[in-house]
């Protein structure tokens, strides 16, 4: 089985959420809801692509370079 990716991002009600309510009600998505919930979830979870963990997920580390690098920030701050 492919698992795949996909990363949603909404301003305030847009729609958002309910998107997010909708997809998780699915039995093969697991919707994740804000980044503060992701940054949890990545700690306590292997990443779904089927990494041992987010760190080790090579999108997920991208993310994380990009955001330091343009932001000076990370997914858990």
């Amino acid at each position: 089985m492919t698992t795949k990716v996909v990363y949603l991002v909404g301003m305030g009600r847009s729609g958002s959420t309910l998107t997010d309510i909708l997809l998780d009600a699915h039995s093969q998505v697991r919707a994740l809801g804000g980044v503060r919930r992701l940054a949890r979830y990545a700690r306590e979870h292997p990443c779904p692509c089927g990494a041992p963990s987010f760190a080790d997920c090579a999108f997920w580390s991208r993310v994380e370079a990009v955001l330091r690098e343009r932001h000076g920030r990370t997914l858990q701050t």
